[in-house]
């Protein structure tokens, strides 16, 4: 995977709007912090789109181009797209995917969810008389583990097998006064309907085709539009994507060699725009984040959960030690340094060394600049 993708969504801006204007859509007027979890089934996941992407790519492009500063989370990663986080799981129903959903939306508190869910439980016919009311069970759900959270909520979209489409058309129908009902009671839960696609969008009947993924990404992203202009999206410190700049060399943070193996150095380097100088904030609790690597997927960690002075600075998957979270504290000159968790300790660039490639460690904190930061939304 590269960076490609990132990097040119600013030079193709000017071209969606050209072209928002030649169809008569207006630019919209209002852009937040997004960190937005997509949640379904393999169509969310991207199952047979020619990228493994699926609307994911599609939607997340147009809400960087519009402004927002976005963060997709999840706990699966698909696709070449810059941003692959999901909570799609393939072939599961409303309810096998609910069972995930407490742990997940734990981790990663998004203000935004997409729900797209149902489509295995109408090719099954799996309990369709209580279809409805498990995804209505769902969306509370999610509303009491993550309150203030924007539910996004989809009519399926559409399959070629008659019998099939025919469960679809009755479990759609419900949807709407699901999701009403909700809104009346001061929920933030909206509907957009997927009724654009149609047969000849679908690739075996069932998942879209890279068109109908399109299609599904464009009725999200008006939707998202939408509720931006509602006033529902509370903007969030520290979403979107970021490069972290050492003040007192000049160079970002960085995963050596673009690795995306655990244990992998985390050093300084001149900025190059590159996915492994990208990071994403996910919140844990009282102020601390995860510093999570936009190409790997790992967090910025201290090797081994050491409280010691010098410790190497490493990327390693999630735990629960406390040593791969971090308290960003704002200092008086506007930059930011970093606090361990597990050990209170600095994120250090030592001997306040120059030299690209040097591995960052943790020592206790002194005020310099080797110890401050400039994050930098990209």
């Amino acid at each position: 995977m590269t960076s490609t993708l990132r990097k040119n969504i600013g030079g193709s801006l000017a071209a969606m709007v050209l072209g928002a204007l030649a169809i008569g859509i207006s630019a919209p007027a209002q852009s937040a912090t997004l960190r937005l979890m997509p949640i379904g089934d393999s169509i969310t996941s991207g199952y047979l789109s020619s990228t493994n992407n699926g609307y994911r790519a599609g939607l997340y492009n147009e809400l960087v181009a519009q402004g927002n500063r976005t963060d997709f989370v999840g706990s699966i990663r698909d696709g070449d797209t810059f941003d692959p986080d999901h909570e799609g799981h393939s072939g599961y129903r409303i309810d096998q995917v609910a069972s995930l959903l407490d742990g997940a939306l734990a981790t990663y508190q998004p203000n935004v969810v997409t729900l797209h869910i149902g489509t295995n439980d109408m090719l099954q016919s799996y309990q369709l008389s209580t279809a409805p009311n498990r995804l209505a069970s769902m969306i509370d759900q999610i509303l009491a583990d993550d309150p203030g959270v924007t539910i996004v909520v989809a009519q399926i979209i559409c399959n070629a097998d008659a019998a099939t489409q025919s469960r679809i058309n009755s479990y759609n129908s419900q949807i709407p006064g699901i999701v009403q009902a909700r809104a009346n009671a001061g929920k933030h839960v909206y509907l957009v309907s997927m009724s654009s696609l149609n047969t000849g969008d679908l690739k075996d009947g069932t998942h879209p085709n890279d068109g109908g993924y399109q299609k599904m990404a464009d009725n999200w992203d008006g939707a998202v539009q939408q509720v931006i202009g509602k006033g529902w999206v509370t903007n969030l410190a520290w979403a979107g994507v970021y490069s972290i700049q050492n003040v007192g060399s000049g160079q970002v943070i960085d995963v050596s060699g673009g690795s995306t193996n655990s244990n992998a150095p985390i050093i300084q380097w001149p900025y190059t725009g590159a996915r492994n100088q990208m990071w994403n904030f996910i919140p844990t609790s009282s102020g601390y984040y995860q510093i999570k690597s936009a190409n790997s997927g790992m967090d910025i960690n201290v090797t081994a959960a050491s409280k010691s002075n010098g410790a190497a600075i490493v990327q390693w998957q999630f735990g629960a030690a406390g040593n791969d979270q971090w308290f960003p504290s704002l200092n008086s000159d506007g930059t930011y340094s970093f606090y361990n968790r597990n050990s209170g300790l600095a994120l250090d660039m030592p001997g306040f060394s120059q030299a690209q490639g040097t591995q960052f460690d943790q020592w206790g904190g002194n005020g310099g600049n080797n110890q401050k930061f400039v994050s930098t939304p990209r």
